[in-house]
């Protein structure tokens, strides 16, 4: 019965995979909300970036040109997306890195509930209910925060080897895996994610200790996990570094409660359609971070497992365990409401995290263990221990009430908040539906049909599906030439800088003022997105006004200036703002300090090369003068003059310029952030002190104290 249960098990997992890679088989690319508008057009100048050779660190097509690997979510130095967008046409690549996440979930989920002595087929249903809960496919356009909730449930698998594990040697390597399995984690640039698998893996571990009684070995695991931060310190560095450059340095106290988990929501746990957008809640259309739902069979599980509560045995510690996880995290998951979040916020660092709803992440993981324990304690009493009196199953009338009563209560009593977001009469059977086919089939299997317990995985596999793919699939795929040229471009605007358009016209070589990042870089001028800025600094963005956003309509924004530029006069000022409406920015700089600059008919410049990252110029003056560059100012720039190094002059407040002397001279500025150069040694060096842990855990240090003694 095992096998044929784990083969129903498998099929059923590997048709959603399916499913989702229809697109992919097609040579489509998704292209919905943040894919297209974040990760499909970063990734496009990464791979053309490999393509040429270029420094791909800097990326001057949005906001004047800003740090791309301090942003993070272009996820420029893991291993897996430099072999993957070095190797393969981008389309493949890119649907690759979107499905793989889910594929890892899946081994990763099952890995984990097979060490747990859970039944493989019990595993695979596990798996497949933290895989595909609402959590990760929901966020599906979020590519890096479910590529690093990808790595959780095999965090959670080397501690529990590196704490339980047969022999000091299994357990050495099990601690080093998990030092190179956080720091994966953090090379997706979505620290928050990170933080939020390390609040499992603490609970976790201190569970397995007490459990195992291996307290002695958590010091280990905490020596491991520190090594992780220095061997991801190239990613973690360049992201501290912009974090500071970014306005979100900048946020205030109620920042962190942004996105919380509304209690109503926890209805969808025996009622997935009650909502006609999935969830309640402000600030996420489409449910997107407050889903909340893993499949109709989830609550008649639970249910199942207090009907047999005294029948645990030797799981009651692990079940208790995934319980309270699961209860700690829906606090969390509610914010203030909740209290306990408080206590996180407080935090510096954390207090820039926001959304406490994706908490909600830890609580699916906990049920799907929940659900897996239950699956394999209903199919072994099907095989032989069928229940035979009806009384004995009366709690699933729980799940089956609470199905058709809070549709009930949302429409009558709980009606008059909830009026424009409570699903349709039909939505709202077909939902009460799949609770009551649920325990249906749990209530058959536990009389001995086995039968029913096929039709409990199906059932859960289309139930999960199609609540994902409806929500994948609500934005038509494309192939990614139709993509990248949907939009009609007049060649001649890649001369200019668009005030604002959408970021897949980077794709086309357009050049944005604005952009769209999680780290916004902070600027001085006023670039706002949705109003063009003041004539000045128009003026120097050498901008486009954009008069249609439907069908592309612009102009050039009057007495725009050339990107390069010689300027022999300058004035010092610490009010940007103000003297930016006095000034002819024409032929004045704003500098910070004084330059002695030389009056004199303003010189030339020749670009030699205009790269990403590396801009190439020959000046030529009559004077000493002020080479001004409109590509944004950062401190991890560098300017060399005739090969000398020279200094970088913050010019107009967010650009960059340097002092050259009379005559003709080359002018290379580069971008060459000490961020990112002091990330590298850390990363080598923590790279290096695996081997002095791995040896040092390997130690007879019981024997050495014994002997001391």
């Amino acid at each position: 019965m095992e096998r044929r249960q784990l083969f129903i098990a498998i099929a059923a997992a590997a048709l959603i995979l399916v499913g989702m890679s229809l697109p992919a088989l097609q040579r489509n690319v998704i292209v919905d909300s943040d894919l297209g508008n974040l990760h499909l057009p970063l990734r496009h100048f990464y791979a053309e970036s490999l393509a040429a050779g270029d420094d791909f660190d800097w990326f001057p097509f949005q906001f004047n040109g800003y740090y791309l690997h301090g942003e993070g979510q272009a996820v420029l130095y893991h291993p897996l997306n430099r072999l993957s967008y070095g190797l393969l046409p981008l389309d493949i690549a890119f649907n690759l890195e979107l499905l793989r996440n889910y594929i890892f979930l899946l081994v990763g989920g099952y890995l984990l509930f097979r060490r747990y002595a859970i039944r493989r087929d019990a595993s695979v249903f596990g798996a497949t209910l933290f895989a595909f809960c609402a959590f990760n496919t929901m966020h599906f356009m979020h590519m890096n925060l479910v590529a690093e909730v990808a790595h959780l449930p095999f965090g959670l698998l080397f501690i529990d080897i590196a704490l339980r594990g047969e022999s000091r040697n299994v357990r050495a390597g099990a601690a080093l895996a998990l030092s190179l399995t956080t720091a994966s984690q953090l090379f997706f640039g979505h620290p928050q994610t990170v933080w939020l698998c390390l609040v499992a893996e603490a609970f976790h571990a201190l569970a397995t200790a007490r459990i195992a009684s291996a307290w002695r070995r958590l010091p280990w695991l905490a020596f491991a996990q520190l090594l992780a931060p220095l061997i991801a310190a190239v990613q973690l560095l360049p992201q501290w570094e912009s974090l500071q450059l970014s306005e979100r340095a900048r946020v205030d106290s109620q920042f962190a409660y942004a996105l919380t988990l509304h209690p109503a929501n926890l209805a969808q746990l025996v009622s997935p359609l009650l909502f006609s957008d999935r969830s309640v809640g402000s600030g996420a259309p489409d449910g997107t971070e407050y889903a909340l739902y893993s499949g109709a069979a989830l609550p008649v599980l639970v249910t199942w497992l207090w009907i047999r509560r005294r029948a645990w045995g030797a799981a009651r510690a692990a079940i208790w365990t995934m319980f309270f996880g699961a209860v700690l995290s829906i606090f969390l998951a509610l914010g203030s409401q909740g209290l306990v979040y408080r206590l996180f916020a407080s935090i510096p660092v954390l207090d820039h995290f926001r959304a406490p709803a994706r908490y909600l992440v830890l609580f699916q993981l906990a049920a799907a263990g929940l659900g897996a324990l239950a699956y394999a304690d209903l199919a072994r009493v099907c095989a032989g221990e069928a229940i035979r009196v009806w009384r004995h199953l009366l709690p699933l009338l729980v799940p089956a009430g609470l199905a058709v009563a809070i549709p009930l209560f949302f429409h009558g009593v709980a009606a008059a908040p909830f009026a424009d977001q409570v699903s349709s009469a039909p939505r709202l059977l077909a939902g009460s539906v799949l609770v009551l086919a649920a325990v249906t089939a749990v209530a058959l299997a536990a009389r001995g049909q086995r039968i029913a317990l096929s039709l409990l995985v199906v059932l859960t596999a289309a139930d999960l599906g199609g609540y994902a793919l409806t929500h994948m699939r609500r934005t038509e795929p494309v192939s990614l030439e139709r993509f990248i040229h949907r939009r009609h471009v007049p060649d001649w605007t890649v001369s200019y800088r668009l005030h604002w358009g959408p970021p897949a016209l980077t794709m086309r070589g357009v050049r944005l003022v604005n952009g769209y990042a999680g780290l916004v870089p902070s600027r001085r001028l006023p670039t706002d997105r949705f109003a063009l800025p003041e004539r000045p600094s128009a003026a120097l963005l050498n901008s486009l006004r954009v008069s249609n956003a439907g069908a592309f309509a612009a102009k050039p924004i009057e007495g725009r200036l050339s990107r390069f530029r010689m300027l022999s006069q300058a004035s010092v000022t610490h009010d940007l703002a103000r003297q930016m409406g006095s000034v002819d920015v024409s032929s004045t700089a704003l500098v910070e300090r004084p330059l002695g600059l030389v009056a004199g008919e303003p010189g030339r410049v020749l670009v030699l090369a205009d790269r990403p990252g590396q801009i190439r110029l020959e000046t030529s003056a009559s004077t000493r003068q002020l080479l001004t560059v409109s590509e944004s100012w950062h401190p991890g720039w560098r300017v060399r003059v005739d090969g000398r190094d020279a200094s970088l002059e913050r010019v107009y407040g967010d650009f960059m310029g340097c002092v050259t002397p009379a005559g003709v001279h080359e002018v290379v500025l580069s971008f060459e952030p000490e961020s990112l150069r002091l990330g590298r040694r850390i990363s080598r060096l923590g790279l290096v002190l695996l081997l002095p842990l791995y040896l040092a855990m390997l130690w007879p240090w019981s024997s050495l104290r014994r002997q001391t003694a």
